[in-house]
């Protein structure tokens, strides 16, 4: 015969389906606390992909101004030098017995709208800069948050565009 008694055989078993419940209790309450990090997580995940796609979207709307300006820019100058070009035009028909003077007068004119030409251009590339400059600065603060190089891409590839502009204005000057 054994030395222990039913009822205390009985006891053991009730408490071990106490434990064994309270465990299941834990393990579901652990699952189900998973479940909500993951769902805040995909949340925090669409809201920061929603300010990224807005940060590029202002970003690429401020580099299109720029560019925008540029070409108002550049239309009004052409516009300028078009004008000048009448002024040169009536000038050496007035002046024909000082031909020497009117071709200086028109090499100055020139010279000097395409002076304004270069300054208005270089004043685009600079504001152009600028505004690459905000819009890299709005894009890192977005993308810093998910921990990305995006941010750093994104000012490379403005940079580049703004030197190659530079480059080419410098070159046309030079020469």
């Amino acid at each position: 015969m054994s030395g222990t008694p039913k009822s205390s055989g009985a006891a053991a078993g009730a408490q071990i389906d106490t434990v064994l419940g309270e465990y299941a209790k834990g393990v579901v309450s652990g699952i189900e606390g998973m479940e909500q990090l993951r769902r805040q997580a995909v949340e925090a995940m669409a809201v920061q992909n929603r300010e990224l796609v807005a940060a590029w979207q202002k970003g690429a709307a401020l580099f299109v101004d720029g560019l925008q300006q540029s070409a108002r820019i550049q239309q009004d100058l052409f516009e300028i030098a078009v004008e000048r070009g009448r002024v040169a035009s009536r000038l050496a028909t007035e002046n024909v017995e000082s031909v020497s003077k009117t071709i200086a007068g028109v090499t100055a004119v020139l010279e000097t709208v395409a002076g304004y030409a270069a300054a208005a251009q270089k004043q685009a590339v600079e504001f152009a800069a600028a505004q690459g400059g905000t819009a890299y600065d709005a894009a890192k603060r977005q993308l810093e948050a998910s921990g990305t190089a995006a941010a750093d891409t994104f000012k490379r590839g403005v940079n580049t565009i703004i030197e190659t502009q530079r480059t080419v204005l410098d070159a046309r000057d030079a020469a």
